[in-house]
Formats: C-alpha cells, sequence, structure tokens
C-alpha cells in the first residue's frame, strides 16, 4: 500500500520480488525473521539452481545502529532474523554497527560509515570461516554470534572483544508522539537493573 524504504520499491508491488537495482537482491514485505523464511523456502529453491536445500552460513546485517544486551532477541530485526536461521540449524552471524541509516545506492566512497562497517563485518564473517576446519560447521549446531562494531574512523579493524550479553546493556521503552499518534522507542535512562542482572555465563567478561 505504501513504499518500501527510500522509495525502491513503489506502493503496489507484489509482496515478494527482486530489487530493481539488482537482480540478486530480493525483498519481501515482511519482518526480517519472515524475509529468512522466504529465502530459505522460496527464493533460493527457485530462482537459484545450484541451491542444494541447506546454507553453510547466514549473515545478518551490518544492522545500522547497534544491538546491545539480551532485550534484542525479541527487539531485533538483525538478531532475529539470524535467530530464525539458526532455528534451521544454520550457523548465523548477526553483525550491528554504529554508523547512521543509509540507502545503499548512498554509498559510493569506501570511506563511507557504512562501507567501513562492511568491511568490518566481513572480515569478522571471514576469521570464523577460515578458522573452521573443512567439513565442519561454523558454529555448533543451535549456536548464534552477535557482533556490535563501534564507531569507526578508518578501515582499520577494531580490536575484538568477547563480552556477555548483560552489564552496561541497554533496554528500550515506547514513546508516544501526541502530534502523529505513532509510537518510536528510546533507551530506559538510567539503564535498568532486571536487564543487567549477571545470572549466568562468564560474568567475568565485560558486559
Amino acid at each position: 500500500t505504501t513504499p518500501s524504504q527510500y522509495d525502491i520499491i513503489p506502493a503496489g508491488a507484489p509482496a515478494v520480488g527482486r530489487d530493481p537495482n539488482d537482480d540478486n537482491i530480493w525483498y519481501y514485505d515482511g519482518t526480517p525473521a519472515a524475509c529468512t523464511f522466504v529465502a530459505l523456502d522460496y527464493v533460493l529453491p527457485r530462482y537459484y539452481p545450484d541451491w542444494h536445500q541447506t546454507a553453510d552460513l547466514f549473515i545478518a546485517g551490518p544492522n545500522y545502529g547497534t544491538n546491545l544486551g539480551p532485550f534484542v532477541m525479541g527487539l531485533s530485526g538483525t538478531v532475529g532474523a539470524t535467530f530464525a536461521a539458526v532455528s534451521r540449524s544454520i550457523p548465523g552471524i548477526a553483525t550491528s554497527a554504529s554508523n547512521k541509516a543509509v540507502p545503499y545506492f548512498n554509498v559510493t566512497s569506501a570511506s563511507d560509515p557504512a562501507a567501513l562497517a562492511a568491511k568490518v563485518s566481513f572480515e569478522v564473517v571471514n576469521e570464523f570461516i577460515k578458522n573452521t576446519p573443512e567439513g565442519q560447521k561454523v558454529l555448533p549446531l543451535g549456536y548464534g554470534v552477535n557482533v556490535n562494531i563501534p564507531e569507526l574512523v578508518n578501515s582499520t579493524m577494531p580490536p575484538v572483544i568477547k563480552t556477555r550479553l548483560t552489564g552496561e546493556a541497554n533496554t528500550d521503552v515506547a514513546v508516544f508522539n501526541e502530534t502523529s499518534g505513532l509510537f518510536t522507542w528510546d533507551n530506559v535512562d538510567p539503564l535498568a537493573a532486571g536487564i543487567n542482572a549477571a545470572y549466568n555465563g562468564d560474568t567475568s567478561l565485560p558486559g
């Protein structure tokens, strides 16, 4: 009924189809998790003849804006899409970065924050692939990885730090706009104690 974000797909288009700018980019009018299922069950088997009914690895992102804390399991599209793949026994890696939203066709320079985030995302994912012995899965069955990338000033790979989901993590609050009658979101301030309780995992890790 309305155009997609950045008017890439016009109003009245089918619910699923190819991006008009690139035949290998597909859209589906649904949540990121629903897009994952449509890709696995409709797009790949029908339109990619080399598809063998399984995937070695699923990558979501890089999302604009980080996904920090366990609350993202229920609220983040990037993590939700990855969880959808993991639920189908496919190893999944969600990548999220600190850059702002920008249409992909406006990313025209290697120094653009979105391009820097993409490069770092590739390097992280490639490390997982390079360190996977032949014939083994990239991650154990049922496992996924959530990667958050700090603000980048150049293409140098930042240090990689293993963290726990809790500790200095955000959770959301609904913010009602009186003018539009719609909701947006913000982070609870100060940080919510319930989301940051150290009750499992390696609590010696930084939050």
